[in-house]
């Protein structure tokens, strides 16, 4: 009986199909496959869930993220002061000038004595005139 030839094919480069073909499991095609899946869903999720999929007071503050919101948004006049608890804006929040000034404090104590300067430059000869005469 004569021994069964093995079949090789090889692409036009010269490289062997086989080698490809010993790699291809069932554990690789399915991790390929479910790679796709994965990254696949999140974006198709993202293109079909949109705002018309939500219901009203469905989601809270601790469904978004911190500074995912910006003013661009938000509409006009959507949010007011009745929307904001007393104590979250700092004055911080605000642009300079849109706060009043408060009282002015009283006066502070007076400061230490500077030190002696130096001495200036000598002066052009006559340039001074004497008071006296």
């Amino acid at each position: 009986m004569v021994p069964a030839r093995s079949v090789r094919l090889s692409d036009p480069e010269g490289t062997s199909r086989s080698s490809f073909r010993r790699h291809l499991s069932y554990a690789n095609v399915m991790a390929t496959i479910a790679v796709f899946i994965a990254l696949g869903g999140t974006a198709t999720a993202a293109f079909v869930v949109t705002g018309k999929n939500v219901k009203n007071s469905s989601l809270t503050g601790a469904d978004v993220k911190n500074s995912s919101i910006t003013g661009a948004d938000l509409t006009n006049n959507s949010v007011g002061s009745v929307d904001i608890k007393d104590g979250d804006l700092l004055a911080s929040d605000f642009k300079p000038g849109q706060l009043d000034r408060g009282c002015s404090g009283s006066v502070g104590s007076e400061g230490r004595s500077g030190c002696a300067g130096a001495a200036g430059g000598h002066g052009r000869a006559g340039a001074a005139r004497n008071p006296r005469g």
